[in-house]
């Protein structure tokens, strides 16, 4: 997991690198030796090579790294919880918000949104930090005017971002509620099962069960589009 976290630093820290050769590279062509020139070019081709190397190695265990953490995360957390639902009272169970179906539904789907906290994700997240610190760095160093202005527009950038995520988290709190409406039905189908085919109501219940994902999918199709222009 160490490891891991000290990838973060190549993995964030390439841009810079690869801006930096992308530059030298551009200067190299324009030698008008061309011998030099081509000399220059492959030593900076053969940088480009290794840094192509480096990264692979570095973003496998990197994904590695956050992807096991994540998921023995995960494994404690559905543990944890359904050790403590386990050891609720009778009358826990007989609330309509702690239906079966809530609660497997609550097991399967809450459990793996904690990996949102760790895991590629996180990594992703300090790469872009490192990234945006290495860039901030290298573009005021080389040419601090033109550098000030690009991180004026950080701001900008980081408030879409925020919103955006804020319009797909209230999406996914809309969507849970939905869904655990429609778990909750198909579970208590499924245990009525022979009542449902004395009564043969099979159709009529898989119409209703239908129904009752249409609006939660109208509404995740209006917070794509509303994401999307943000």
């Amino acid at each position: 997991m160490s490891a891991a976290w000290g990838t973060t630093l190549l993995t964030g820290g390439v841009y810079a690198a690869q801006a930096l050769l992308f530059a030298y590279l551009i200067t190299a062509l324009l030698n008008p030796d061309i011998p030099a020139m081509r000399s220059r070019a492959n030593f900076l081709s053969l940088w480009w090579l290794i840094i192509a190397i480096v990264e692979f190695a570095a973003y496998g265990i990197q994904n590695w790294g956050f992807g096991y953490a994540s998921e023995k995360m995960v494994r404690r957390v559905r543990y944890e919880s359904f050790r403590h639902i386990m050891r609720q009272e009778i009358a826990f169970f007989d609330r309509p918000e702690h239906s079966t179906g809530t609660l497997t539904t609550t097991l399967s789907a809450e459990a793996t949104a904690m990996a949102g906290l760790s895991g590629v994700n996180l990594g992703a997240i300090l790469t872009v930090l490192v990234n945006l610190t290495s860039c901030t760095i290298l573009a005021i160093s080389y040419g601090w005017k033109l550098g000030l202005i690009a991180m004026s527009l950080l701001p900008a950038t980081v408030m879409a971002g925020y919103l955006r995520f804020a319009l797909l988290n209230k999406l996914n709190d809309q969507l849970r509620m939905a869904y655990e409406n429609s778990a909750n039905m198909a579970c208590e189908q499924v245990a009525a099962i022979r009542t449902v085919a004395s009564l043969n109501r099979e159709v009529a219940l898989h119409e209703e069960f239908v129904k009752s994902l249409v609006a939660p999918v109208r509404r995740a199709m209006y917070s794509t589009l509303k994401s999307a222009f943000v």
